[in-house]
């Protein structure tokens, strides 16, 4: 397995992962999967010129397996610098091989270089491989995000 920054060419296979995490979500939290179809490209790319930050990708032999996509934030209580991970995707059959947390490992090396001493993440309750990702990492719960749909 080889991690490497992401490239322009890489940017359509991505964006197909990160509609797939999008999809995902959809079907926990009551979102309308034709909302994510209709708008996922456009607020994707918006996304891209919006924030800065760094996407990674994890190849093996030759395929991509997954990517993280770690962004420039602020915390909100210190208003310190601190490094947000926007997204993580790891390819089915790519799992429980270390890809993802050799991806999250990578995210981190971004907030060092930065000199951020957090990194954040949302991540769905009900997300579980994320979440075992997340803990086998050394994350731990820090505040709870709730929603009620009108």
């Amino acid at each position: 397995m080889e991690l490497r920054q992401a490239v322009q060419e890489d940017l359509p296979e991505i964006m197909g992962m990160d509609k797939k995490t999008l999809l995902h979500d959809a079907s926990l939290c009551g979102i309308i999967p034709e909302q994510i179809e209709k708008n996922h490209q456009a607020l994707f790319e918006k996304a891209l010129t919006r924030f800065e930050g760094e996407i990674w990708v994890a190849e093996v032999d030759g395929t991509i397996a997954g990517f993280i996509w770690v962004i420039n934030s602020v915390d909100y209580f210190s208003g310190h610098p601190i490094g947000f991970l926007l997204k993580l995707y790891v390819k089915e059959e790519f799992r429980n091989q270390g890809i993802g947390t050799n991806l999250v490992e990578k995210g981190e090396e971004f907030c060092t270089r930065h000199d951020m001493t957090v990194l954040e993440l949302n991540v769905a309750k009900s997300n579980a491989i994320s979440v075992h990702i997340c803990e086998k990492c050394g994350y731990e719960i820090f505040r709870h995000r709730m929603r009620k749909c009108l």
